[in-house]
């Protein structure tokens, strides 16, 4: 780096150049140099034969400078090279620069062009003419110290030290650099030059070593071979077995691994899936295409196998599926046919994700009966978190679509208006287009966005796994499932633009779902079996709803006698015995008289509301309308605090007596029990007296 004491820096680089050969400048050969006499296969493959690190005048040209001091080429991305404070007060920096294979015996200048400098303008500082294959840029640090002791090390792939080039601020002036040979034991190279002239691409005699370190040869990687007859057929709802034959000369004798795995897609889709393919007896590999991704008329694959040095891959190859008479009438309800969990951001935050569902069947639906459930794939159905859209009761057309706009705190000022404006769109608030309330979707990471009745009964579940699919309004598209699931069929993912409330044909079914005049209302039944439990217990409610087609929702409500208002909840249906369940846990009951409850069932088209039934809660502190704090018969003796308690009635209103004689003096409110009872407070006259 430049400092502000150049010119004195020149006096002295004059007046100690005369004074000792080491320090004189040099003289470059640009032609084959004279090597120094050294012991090759003792010396590191890799050096560093001149650093600089102060140029004269700005600092834009500050440099290193390599050299293959091997007989092979050496890719420098598999050393690292590092920025030492060799007094040990700072940590090292590593240089970072892109990928480059250095030839044998030649250098290479690594240049800091920290303002963007052009490769002429470098040339012209130097007068050299080096060309882009002999000059790299690198970063990773602030720039080279003038005045601190510093160094350039490098280090091997096995995280080895094997050279470093130290300089010290007496080495460094004004426009003037170090310059290394390597030295005849250990890492550390010899200073050849100091406060030398720079000479970056250009070695000096007795710079470099009389031979060059000689690795051997490698035997040759032969690469792997794959047999395989293509195959021709598939039916959806089957495995497709793929095998191949693999050989390896290399693995045979124990020298490489093989690994390999089939890819494919549908027609339809833009990405691969991978599936491994495992090596059993006599080089043979076999796998298996999940029948889950078999959804369409033609699906695409190929074969690849991989050594240590090369990678082998089939042709592409056609299967014809089977898809067998598609009823296209068992199809989902509701299809989830497009997802964006990376938009444009508002106040740091995607500001515009959505999620696009359309109603595939003959007739509007009133989406009430169902709930969009946001999933995390990898923990399953039970951690699925319900994304209610805001209003809740909102009709869909048939053969139309609605958006759920994820707000997220950061964009809750935006409007659909600017929700119009950032896709193109032109949807109308609550009428196909709702708010959902959530901190919104992962960019990466495997998520699910499925569509559910309020029982929990899945409809279709829409998946993306990586960040690859997650592009800044860019649509994630789904296409219907064919073999009878619930699964869409992800065709593009991360490469088109978002196109809200907007579905293609290939998206969508050719038909619609005949949905069959619902005559017959949904029936429910209070099964809970108990009139009364205890406050120390739980109590478990339990409703069985039944429907000729299917039951959508059960809403389960419910209050204690503390409560004015009704709680409501949706309850799932249960796998274990197919009825309805909501428990009241017994810290709920604690002081509570009782619970009264009802259901509302829908079967979509159809509601009807149960009866209120009442559970009395037992338990607890006395509740009488009036009442003593002494049972009646018992004893008492010494001084003894007498309360006398009214359930309802305010404690003004309450009269003591003791053998018939009302007792008005000494009298007053208090509470019926200690402030850590978990019973109800009552008012209460009490009065103490010596019996």
């Amino acid at each position: 780096m430049a400092t502000t004491t150049r010119f004195k820096r020149w006096a002295a680089v004059l007046t100690v150049c005369a004074m000792t050969l080491q320090t004189a400048w040099p003289t470059v050969f640009t032609a084959p140099v004279t090597a120094q006499p050294a012991t090759a296969q003792t010396a590191p493959e890799l050096f560093v034969t001149e650093i600089h690190p102060d140029v004269d005048g700005a600092d834009h040209y500050e440099f290193f400078e390599v050299y293959n001091n091997s007989n092979k080429p050496l890719a420098l991305n598999d050393y690292t090279f590092l920025y030492r404070y060799t007094t040990g007060s700072t940590a090292d920096k590593t240089f970072t620069f892109d990928d480059y294979t250095l030839a044998p015996q030649q250098t290479v200048v690594l240049w800091w062009n920290n303002t963007n400098k052009t490769l002429d303008e470098f040339n012209a500082k130097y007068g050299t003419s080096l060309s882009t294959s002999q000059v790299i840029e690198f970063d990773g640090f602030d720039g080279f110290s003038n005045s601190g002791d510093r160094g350039v090390v490098i280090r091997n792939k096995h995280h080895v030290e094997i050279a470093s080039s130290i300089y010290l601020k007496a080495d460094v002036g004004s426009g003037l650099g170090i310059h290394y040979k390597l030295a005849a034991s250990g890492i550390a190279a010899d200073k050849l030059y100091t406060k030398a002239a720079p000479t970056p691409g250009a070695l000096h005699s007795g710079q470099i070593p009389a031979e060059p370190v000689m690795f051997p040869d490698e035997p040759i990687n032969m690469a792997p071979t794959i047999a395989h007859t293509p195959i021709t057929d598939g039916a959806v709802g089957t495995d497709l077995a793929v095998t191949a034959r693999i050989d390896n000369a290399e693995q045979s004798t124990g020298l490489d691994t093989v690994q390999a795995a089939v890819y494919y897609r549908t027609v339809s889709q833009a990405v691969y899936a991978s599936a491994p393919l495992t090596a059993a007896l006599d080089s043979q590999y076999s796998g298996v295409i999940p029948k889950s991704a078999l959804q369409e008329q033609e699906l695409l694959y190929y074969i690849q196998a991989k050594d240590s040095v090369h990678t082998v891959t089939t042709d592409t190859y056609t299967v014809r599926m089977d898809l067998g008479a598609i009823d296209y009438n068992r199809m989902p309800h509701f299809l989830v046919t497009e997802v964006v969990p990376d938009s444009t951001n508002v106040n740091s935050a995607d500001g515009y994700e959505f999620i696009e569902i359309y109603n595939n069947t003959n007739r509007d639906l009133n989406f009430k009966d169902y709930k969009l459930q946001y999933r995390y794939t990898d923990s399953g159905p039970e951690a699925d978190v319900i994304w209610a859209g805001v209003p809740e009761e909102l009709v869909v057309p048939s053969r139309g679509t609605l958006v759920f706009w994820v707000i997220n705190g950061k964009n809750d000022t935006k409007t659909v208006a600017d929700f119009n404006a950032n896709y193109g769109s032109s949807l109308t608030e609550n009428v196909d287009i709702v708010r959902v309330y959530s901190a919104g979707m992962a960019n990466s990471g495997k998520r699910g966005l499925v569509v559910a009745t309020n029982t929990r009964t899945e409809l279709s579940a829409a998946y993306y796994e990586t960040d690859e699919e997650t592009k800044p309004d860019k649509g994630i598209f789904y296409k219907y499932p064919v073999d009878g699931g619930t699964t869409m069929i992800k065709y593009s993912a991360g490469l088109l633009p978002a196109t809200p409330g907007v579905v293609s044909d290939e998206q969508v079914p050719p038909v619609t779902v005949k949905l069959t005049a619902d005559t017959q209302k949904p029936t429910v039944t209070d099964i809970t079996g108990q009139a009364t439990v205890d406050q120390a217990n739980d109590v478990d409610i339990v409703a069985e709803a039944k429907d000729d087609q299917s039951v959508k929702t059960v809403a389960f409500y419910f209050r204690s006698n503390a409560d004015t208002a009704y709680t409501k909840r949706y309850l799932a249906e249960s796998f274990a015995d197919g009825f309805y369940h909501y428990k009241l846990y017994s810290p709920d009951l604690i002081g509570k008289s009782y619970y009264e409850y009802y259901f509302v069932v829908s079967d979509g088209t159809h509601e009807v509301t149960s009866e209120t039934y009442r559970i009395q809660v037992t338990g607890g502190p006395d509740r009488s309308a009036l009442r003593l704090n002494v049972a009646d018969g018992g004893f008492v003796s010494g001084t003894y605090v007498l309360k006398a308690t009214g359930e309802h009635a305010p404690a003004e209103e309450l009269e003591l007596s003791i053998d018939g004689t009302a007792i008005t003096e000494d009298t007053y409110a208090a509470l019926e029990n200690g402030a850590y009872s978990p019973s109800r407070r009552r008012a209460s006259t009490s009065t103490s007296r010596t019996v």
